[in-house]
């Protein structure tokens, strides 16, 4: 009987062998991961490192199981720091101390997706001008006033979360109120109301290579991507100009989500007035060329920033509306290039990236996205495809000079 007993104790395969089998079977169904940490005590530490290595929260009973499980958790507080790698929240909890409990206890992770972070409204307040921030400050006293102050005072664990304890690498989130700064009042258009940019001195830019912002264009494409720019142009934010931000960025992406035009009966029978695609997509480029060409040429962003990927969405003819952009945005770019040179802002990467043949910056590069809903978070094999296709079009637009978009 004890020689029984010996045979079945003893493995038939090595200890890394079936680590890996375990592990496998984790990733494959993680629903019957429970029931394989049952198997033993090593098994056990297998599967809970697999099993928390990638943390999925889609849904209000996800999130809550998952805060409840780092409530009662016995283990420490440095197990979720050091085995959480990636983290997705795509459910808005409408508790941002939920959010913020979650982000503090998995604070090593390096893959990180947020498509919902809790906001409320706040009153206006009148704005003050000439106010002084510090250099090199992301916490702003609260005595300033709100018109220069991050718009985070409402909940102010989830904004210190984001300041001071989260450093990723990869990030696809969906920028919110808790991570904007207000900004000044234009003297040169006083009907208009302060700008409101991201806040990209934050802890959470800090460290990251790859951003994905999931943004709408008529969003992202009012901040202000070039500190030295605002100041230098007079903009809104020329407060902060000591602030640097993105430091480590090399890969970025943006949303445009184009839309059916619409067809009016006037266009229906008219035979001299362009298309509705080509009129919508012609404003479009109007719209995101200066933006884009504002982030290409930016000193801060220069000369780390290798891709920049475009994510056209919703449009029936991808190719045409990715040419406008291309050439109103290569347009706009020897145009800044040419005002550096006269203001002595020229920076001695800026035009390493920008063909000679007029073609533009060759880190631009479009894609078209089918399923623009479907496997976008940071960590995805499709967002991790997109980032090396892109990179291969930016490599192939440099030795052919010819604009390329996959999808």
């Amino acid at each position: 009987m004890t020689g029984l007993l010996k045979i079945i104790d003893t493995p038939t395969l090595p200890y890394d062998v079936l680590r890996l089998v375990f592990e496998e079977a984790t990733r494959d169904d993680k629903r019957k991961a429970v029931k394989y940490a049952l198997t033993s005590k090593l098994v056990c530490t297998w599967i809970e490192s697999c099993l928390y290595s990638d943390v999925q929260l889609y849904s209000g009973r996800s999130l809550h199981n998952f805060l409840r499980t780092l409530q009662s958790s016995t283990k420490s507080k440095m197990f979720f720091a050091t085995r959480v790698k990636s983290l997705a929240i795509a459910y808005d909890a409408q508790d941002f101390e939920w959010t913020a409990r979650i982000l503090r206890a998995c604070s090593g992770v390096k893959i990180l997706t947020m498509w919902a972070i809790s906001s409320c409204r706040t009153p206006e307040v009148p704005s003050t001008t000439n106010v002084h921030i510090p250099a090199r400050s992301c916490r702003i006293p609260y005595h300033m006033p709100l018109s220069v102050r991050p718009v985070h005072h409402c909940h102010d664990s989830l904004y210190e979360t984001f300041a001071s304890h989260l450093r990723p690498k990869h990030l696809a989130v969906l920028l919110d109120k808790p991570l904007y700064i207000h900004g000044m009042h234009n003297p040169s258009q006083p009907g208009l109301a302060p700008s409101m940019t991201p806040d990209f001195s934050l802890g959470i830019f800090s460290s990251l290579t790859h951003l994905s912002i999931v943004n709408r264009w008529t969003e992202w494409s009012t901040w202000v991507w070039s500190w030295s720019t605002a100041s230098s142009t007079g903009g809104t934010l020329g407060l902060a100009t000591s602030l640097k931000f993105l430091p480590r960025l090399t890969h970025l992406s943006l949303d445009i989500q184009v839309g059916k035009p619409l067809m009016t009966k006037e266009l229906v029978h008219s035979s001299t007035v362009a298309s509705p695609h080509f009129q919508r997509s012609q404003k479009l480029a109007e719209h995101l060329g200066m933006p884009l060409a504002t982030i290409l040429t930016s000193p801060e962003l220069n000369p780390q920033l290798r891709v920049l990927l475009c994510i056209i969405s919703f449009d029936a003819n991808p190719h045409s509306t990715s040419q406008m952009i291309w050439e109103k945005t290569s347009h706009h770019v020897s145009i800044l290039l040419s005002e550096r040179q006269l203001h002595s802002f020229r920076n001695p990467h800026s035009g390493k990236n920008h063909s000679d043949s007029g073609l533009g910056d060759l880190r631009l590069v479009f894609a078209y996205d089918r399923e623009p809903f479907k496997g976008r978070e940071a960590g995805s094999s499709k967002v991790w495809g997109m980032w090396e296709r892109a990179e291969e079009i930016s490599r192939l637009q440099r030795r052919s000079d010819v604009v390329a978009t996959y999808g």
